[in-house]
């Protein structure tokens, strides 16, 4: 974890790229936290690289499949006006995320009850829209 302004920021991962700096090539690491956004984070990089739109377009695609590879939902929680991020990662269930992220932010039993219920809806969702395109492939649609 590393503290950033009023709360933990949570490390998701870490994301090397290459870039040119003085004519030469230089292996960096980006720093993705479980809150970031794809997008802001790639044209930040490039513009403290002076990158073209296209790879900031590339970087932005590549964080993306990385977030996708490692987390099966992300869900903007509110705690008294401040949003936080939940991240249900890959082989965690509903319960399992809700009480990670109720322990981590004090919130009631009652209320991890809650938010485990809201993430089992939303898997379900999910669950359900990933079926359909795989039933509209099947046909050919």
């Amino acid at each position: 974890m590393q503290k950033s302004a009023a709360y933990l920021k949570r490390i998701f991962f870490h994301l090397p790229f290459y870039v040119e700096v003085s004519g030469k090539s230089q292996m960096m690491n980006l720093t993705v936290y479980e809150d970031s956004d794809a997008k802001e984070l790639a044209l930040m990089v490039a513009r403290k690289f002076a990158l073209p739109t296209s790879s900031a377009d590339r970087l932005q695609v590549e964080i993306e499949g990385q977030v996708l590879q490692r987390a099966k939902l992300r869900v903007n929680v509110d705690l008294g006006g401040q949003r936080r991020t939940l991240l249900v990662k890959r082989g965690e269930d509903a319960q399992a995320a809700a009480r990670r992220f109720g322990l981590e932010h004090g919130i009631t039993s009652e209320g991890m009850a809650n938010l485990a219920a809201h993430i089992t809806a939303q898997l379900a969702r999910i669950a359900e829209r990933v079926k359909e395109r795989e039933e509209g492939a099947d046909k050919g649609l």
